[in-house]
């Protein structure tokens, strides 16, 4: 059997690493993470998956519900496998990559060597070509073990205990925003333009990001005028944020000791606080959703407690709105500029015109780049209905769209510009929307086939709480931090965080679990 104190703590140390998503380059395990190789999380998921595969060799019945789970994964690979040779069957781009630099492949001088000692000879179109298919092969079998994998395996760790997997949950989400916070502090000092913030954030960053990414800007060394902490900009912190704040919400009011309360108390409203200062569009509607399924679900359970509960959530995020626009208005307006001490109104109103009003048009903020590249996926999705043009193939077909708009946006020029000088290989142009993209890679069947388990989770989840209103608190919870995990899909990666695997598994094992006599 597997021990549990190992168990919970390797979990822990997942859930709890899901802050770091984007580690310095020293320390990513590129060849065996694929996608994944920017998560510090990472790290723990490889001993979790090697104690686990020890303790299935050794002991057995490690492994639950096989069948469906081997089932599941032959069919969606097997699609995304065929999906990829149809793709690379009628790529068009074969000629751009052969003419293009060498050194899109940043291991070539490397692989040339090896073949050389090794006296093989091959010619370079064809190694260039090979290490492409090698390359998309490989980054569909690492990216489903590093995800759906890896919600099975947590799905199998907790299947007979999964308040236990909550609890463990709950915690680390506890830790992390601790440490965001502790960060997060010497980040205002340096918003409100106090000296020495600045060279400690340029002192302590380069080993927190992995800084101007393959000589791109991404992410700065510096992120000016807005609040990103530990993250890799600032609409990150709310995708997180969205995973986490349930937890706290939920925490908060089942907390018996009253010190404990005053404690978390004080956590959510300095977390909300910080998540406001990102000025992020992304981070405020995710968390006005989920805000306002908080007080649907919370009045569909008729707690006893629930417009105590309604009450104190929507108090602490008021409070921490106005006093995170005070602090905008009047802390981090530039010493040079005219400052007018702003009231809570005009502060709030110029919040919310700066920030939400935003999302309306084309040309306001990053608009442009992010609509111009969820269009283009649209546009190659809707060209290759069926399958798309194979997952890990999109990054040329959304070059070719965005060719003759780039001069709209920096963004997209610096995209353009860095295929045609470092080659398609090596230049990625990011997905800004999971949902989108997946579309142009796998088509509708594929994104289908991605939504299924997802699809059959809320509605199981739903259920339960239908069934149980009285004693739904925690699945309440769950259901809103993954429902807000995968709203954050439509406008970025949802493997971002990493935090919706995890869920994922945690939300299998509440709804299908099973008591073991020996646990």
């Amino acid at each position: 059997m597997i021990s549990t104190k190992i168990r919970d703590c390797l979990f822990f140390m997942i859930s709890f690493a899901l802050i770091f998503n984007n580690i310095p380059k020293a320390i990513q395990l590129n060849f065996i993470g694929g996608a994944m190789a920017t998560q510090l999380a990472l790290y723990p998921l490889i001993a979790g998956l090697i104690y686990t595969l020890y303790c299935e060799k050794k002991y057995g019945n490690i492994f639950v519900e096989k069948k469906i789970f081997t089932c599941f994964s032959f069919i969606y690979l097997s699609i995304m496998l065929v999906s990829m040779i149809l793709g690379l069957i009628q790529y068009p781009f074969y000629d751009e990559i052969l003419n293009g630099p060498v050194t899109q492949i940043q291991k070539f001088s490397l692989v040339t060597s090896v073949l050389s000692y090794l006296q093989i000879q091959i010619n370079k179109d064809d190694l260039v070509l090979g290490w492409m298919v090698i390359r998309v092969i490989k980054g569909i079998f690492l990216s489903y073990v590093w995800t759906f994998g890896m919600g099975y395996l947590v799905f199998c760790w907790y299947r007979s205990n999964w308040e236990q997997c909550f609890k463990v949950l709950e915690k680390a989400v506890i830790y992390a925003v601790c440490i965001i916070l502790a960060y997060s502090s010497i980040e205002f000092f340096y918003l409100g333009h106090i000296k020495g913030a600045e060279e400690i954030l340029k002192a302590i960053n380069p080993y927190i990001h992995s800084i101007k990414n393959d000589e791109t800007w991404w992410p700065p060394l510096l992120w000016a005028g807005q609040l990103r902490s530990v993250f890799s900009e600032p609409s990150y912190f709310g995708i997180y944020a969205s995973f986490a704040l349930p937890f706290l919400w939920n925490k908060v009011f089942t907390l018996r000791n009253n010190m404990g309360k005053v404690f978390l108390a004080g956590l959510i409203v300095a977390f909300t606080f910080s998540l406001f200062l990102t000025k992020a569009r992304t981070a405020v509607i995710l968390l006005s959703g989920e805000l306002f399924l908080w007080t649907l679900l919370q009045v569909y359970a008729k707690n006893n407690k629930t417009i105590k509960r309604i009450s104190f959530i929507l108090i602490f995020s008021l409070v921490s709105f106005v006093l995170a626009n005070l602090f905008i208005t009047n802390v981090m307006a530039l010493k040079t500029e005219p400052i007018r001490r702003a009231t809570i109104v005009t502060a709030a109103d110029k919040y919310v015109g700066d920030n939400l009003k935003s999302i309306k048009g084309k040309e306001n903020r990053s608009n442009r780049s992010r609509y111009s590249v969820m269009e283009a996926d649209f546009q190659i999705g809707f060209e290759h209905p069926l399958l798309g043009v194979g997952l890990g193939l999109r990054n040329a077909y959304v070059g070719e769209k965005l060719c003759g708009m780039e001069h709209k946006s920096k963004e997209m020029e610096q995209w353009i510009q860095n295929q045609k000088e470092k080659g398609i290989l090596r230049t990625e142009i990011p997905a800004l929307g999971e949902y989108t993209s997946r579309f142009a890679e796998t088509g509708i069947i594929g994104l289908s086939l991605y939504f299924l388990p997802a699809t059959i989770l809320v509605l199981k989840a739903s259920k339960k709480i239908m069934k149980n209103k009285q004693s739904s608190e925690k699945e309440i919870c769950f259901l809103i931090s993954f429902l807000g995990v995968m709203a954050s899909g439509m406008g970025d990666t949802i493997n971002i965080t990493y935090s919706y695997w995890l869920l994922l598994g945690l939300g299998y094992a509440m709804c299908w679990s099973v008591k073991v006599k020996d646990e």
